[in-house]
């Protein structure tokens, strides 16, 4: 992934969340990229608008519209073109395609969902390492870790993206979710709890090492110190970590200790 898209993004990020109480709530990979920093990379910029009286798809429109032209500006790229959604979407995508000066493509996605948020905290948190991009310290509203690692197990639950065991496998440690946030995933993605642990196992089994390599977005640095048992390893951890969440959510549910 190029710096160019990372100082872009970085830019987008500082222009969105310079206004306060603008709305914006990041999630996905760049939220797990903002809390992890080289740990995780990614192409696109994944946001919630929760509902609110003042937050209408006026004001989303004119946000991003704003904080793209802010971020473009001076950025590198030349022959920048916004691709707008219209304003009626319950699940927004702006793309932007242009080239460098030294005319390399360039492309970003920016993805923002008015669907209802999950019942999990939403906190501050420093955008790191922009000072390699020119810009001083900024700060993004996010889901928490625990919220975080919830709708990454929904993700999984859905779709076979490696990004996810990954994001996972750095947030279940020390934030696991809690038996409401497990209970969101579930029902977001439409499965019961014993057939959450089979689609899981599907879902890893798929995952091969070609796979991961092929998908995956993380510092060279970091990959060149993966192999296939390492990703294995990762696997395994998941699968358990995950095993033993949902099983605590069924005795939650069951009413046993």
């Amino acid at each position: 992934m190029s710096d160019l898209l990372q100082r872009v993004q970085a830019r987008f990020l500082r222009e969105l969340f310079r206004a306060a109480k603008g709305g914006f709530v990041l999630k996905g990979g760049m939220a797990v990229a903002t809390l992890y920093t080289q740990s995780r990379l990614t192409r696109d910029v994944d946001l919630d608008f929760p509902a609110a009286p003042l937050r209408t798809a006026e004001s989303l429109h004119n946000q991003i519209r704003k904080a793209l032209q802010q971020a473009l500006r001076g950025s590198g790229i030349v022959d920048a073109q916004i691709s707008a959604p219209g304003k009626g979407e319950v699940s927004a995508k702006w793309k932007v395609r242009g080239q460098g000066l030294s005319g390399e493509p360039f492309s970003m996605k920016i993805e923002v969902s008015r669907r209802p948020p999950p019942p999990g905290r939403i906190r501050q948190a420093a955008v790191s390492g922009v000072a390699a991009y020119g810009l001083g310290t900024f700060y993004v509203d996010l889901y928490d870790e625990s919220t975080l690692a919830a709708m990454k197990l929904a993700a999984l639950l859905e779709r076979t993206a490696v990004r996810d065991v990954y994001d996972l496998d750095l947030l279940l440690p020390e934030h696991p979710p809690g038996s409401s946030l497990i209970g969101w995933a579930l029902e977001h993605a439409g499965s019961a709890p014993k057939e959450a642990m089979h689609r899981i196992q599907h879902q890893l089994t798929a995952m091969d090492w070609n796979l991961f390599r092929s998908q995956m977005l993380i510092d060279p640095a970091i990959l060149e110190r993966l192999d296939e048992a390492a990703w294995g390893e990762m696997k395994g951890r998941v699968h358990r970590a995950l095993g033993n969440l949902l099983d605590a959510h069924s005795r939650h549910l069951a009413g046993s200790p």
